[in-house]
């Protein structure tokens, strides 16, 4: 298993992953990606991605993507919080990866100077709200109804995660 930082030319394995994270039914809130007309545009994505300062690293097994890990950074808010997106093919839950990309991510974040880290899940999404929990993200509201997949309408669950504290980071402007 081998954690990396995503390349332009992996666009297509990537569009693969994501097709298959949609197709699973693991209560992910994916975009659903049309195949061929999407392979530009996720290349674009991973030149941007690299461009703002964000982060997107992707899990291989066996040169098979199996995993991604997405911290965008906030470059409207003064570039002090991010968004934290992970997606994990079913078959490779439970099994530690899930708690190594949270904690890459915390560590890219204090090191890239990002204080609070934000995320989304669907509220019924009971093992991956319990992970968050675990790695230190607090609920801070709920979205109704922010998901339609199908005939049904899910609620989300928006997370955060302080990475500072906040006071060292008033005294320091305040000197």
């Amino acid at each position: 298993m081998k954690i990396r930082e995503i390349e332009k030319s992996d666009a297509e394995k990537y569009l693969k992953l994501l097709l298959n994270l949609d197709k699973e039914d693991n209560k992910m809130a994916t975009q659903v990606y049309k195949a061929q007309d999407n392979i530009k545009k996720l290349e674009m994505e991973i030149n941007f991605i690299n461009k703002t300062n964000s982060k997107l690293l992707i899990v291989e097994d066996s040169k098979k993507f199996v995993g991604y890990l997405s911290i965008e950074r906030d470059i409207m808010n003064r570039k002090i919080t991010g968004f934290l997106h992970v997606g994990l093919l079913e078959k490779y839950t439970n099994k530690g990866i899930g708690t190594k990309l949270v904690e890459v991510a915390s560590d890219w974040c204090k090191d890239n100077d990002i204080h609070t880290l934000y995320l989304r899940v669907r509220a019924d999404n009971t093992k991956a709200i319990a992970l968050f929990k675990r790695m230190g993200f607090i609920i801070d509201g709920t979205v109704a109804e922010e998901l339609k997949e199908t005939d049904s309408e899910y609620d989300e669950l928006q997370m955060l995660k302080p990475l500072k504290d906040a006071r060292v980071n008033l005294k320091i402007r305040s000197a």
